[in-house]
């Protein structure tokens, strides 16, 4: 298998359509975070939910989640 290397998930803004589907017209990420995301108490949301209000309470609303990125913290580089 070969490393692509790093990817760097750029903010979406919602109104981007899925170029994909092409038997489907004007489907966009906010229609997918619609029908994804809308219940914030799920088994599943809840954990990134905390994570979103932690990132609110100490400044760092403006970063991208990382789903798969290494823990990085006190003695650790």
């Amino acid at each position: 298998m070969s490393d692509f290397g790093p990817i760097n998930p750029q903010p979406l803004q919602g109104d981007e359509p899925f170029l994909a589907w092409r038997s489907v017209d004007h489907v966009t990420v906010q229609d997918f975070w619609r029908w994804s995301c809308s219940d914030l108490l799920s088994n599943t949301a809840r954990g990134v939910l905390a994570e979103f209000i932690v990132a609110q309470a100490v400044g760092a609303q403006g970063d991208i989640r990382r789903e798969w990125d290494p823990w990085v913290g006190a003695g650790h580089p």
